[in-house]
């Protein structure tokens, strides 16, 4: 091999990767110096093996986050590798994190294939080779990444300078890269447990009395629970009449119908105030009989006989 030429040109690119790289955790020192993370170098490393398998897909490849391997006789690589978490034991979560990285140095690409759509990965031969030869910058973020983002990826992808995580993407993608897997597990999965809905604004008390509210948060709602618990309908209606007469837009708002009817049920408790005593009837009309009685001290005083 001649001074000017480079390994890419004398020796097929797939075919180099391939050689160098297998189904074995067997990293270069290179390449773990360069990202400065031992396991985003695994994943990586990796990678750029099933592309090169799956060169007959242009170096596209599916493999699950998360999932056991299948050693039995027969079944393909991946199948004996099973996932991402099988063969590096790590999470889906670093596995995210790792993938932005690589993302952002432009070392792999994702895209959604297959029906169903699935999240695919690639290693681009070339690049992943450069980098690992010095020719790319490590993982500083600084700029100056000569492979530009491959369009089918769906990625929109924003680099800021000190920094190594990429920018935004596709809403679609986002939902995928945490379970890529869900198209294929959706039929063993149950469905979740619906969460109760919030009883929706001007909703009637009850089915059968039809009292509107104005209720807004949860706090209205628990309002107008303790008032329908707690009241009749008719001093309802009636405190709900009140409310809406003292709103300027006539809304019936549950904290002010509370009031007024805690306002009636104090009222209600309260004592009778005493009332005057009617006028004694003259003692002719009682058929009382007035005598005098004369005192021990000769004074004198009224019985009044009945």
């Amino acid at each position: 091999m001649s001074a000017a030429q480079t390994p890419t040109q004398t020796m097929d690119a797939w075919n180099l990767v391939a050689a160098i790289e297998g189904p074995r955790l067997s990293i270069p020192v290179a390449l773990v110096s360069a990202l400065g993370d031992l396991r985003a170098a695994a994943f990586l490393q990796q990678a750029a093996f099933l592309s090169a398998r799956a060169r007959e897909s242009d170096g596209w490849f599916f493999l699950a986050q998360t999932g056991e391997a299948d050693d039995s006789l027969g079944s393909t690589l991946f199948a004996r590798l099973g996932s991402w978490q099988a063969i590096l034991g790590i999470s889906p979560d670093t596995q995210l994190a790792i993938r932005r990285k690589l993302r952002g140095l432009g070392l792999l690409d994702e895209a959604l294939r297959g029906v169903p759509a699935r999240l695919h990965y690639r290693v681009h031969p070339e690049r992943y080779l450069s980098f690992l030869g010095g020719d790319m910058p490590p993982a500083s973020g600084e700029p100056g990444n000569k492979f530009p983002e491959n369009p089918e990826t769906g990625f929109l992808e924003s680099r800021n300078q000190g920094s190594e995580k990429a920018g935004t993407y596709k809403s679609k993608e986002r939902k995928e890269e945490r379970k890529p897997e869900i198209q294929e597990r959706v039929h063993a999965q149950p469905q979740a447990a619906a969460r109760p809905a919030a009883r929706p604004a001007q909703q009637p008390l009850s089915e059968s009395v039809g009292i509107v509210f104005d209720a807004t948060n949860a706090r209205d709602v628990a309002t107008i629970d303790r008032i329908k618990s707690g009241f009749s309908t008719g001093d309802i209606r009636e405190a709900v009449s009140q409310a809406q007469g003292l709103d300027p837009q006539a809304r019936a708002w549950p904290t002010a119908v509370l009031k007024i009817l805690l306002a009636q049920q104090a009222a209600a408790l309260k004592p009778a105030a005493s009332k005057p005593s009617a006028p004694q009837a003259p003692a002719w009309a009682l058929g009382a009989v007035h005598r005098p009685e004369s005192g021990p001290g000769g004074g004198g005083g009224t019985v009044i006989d009945v």
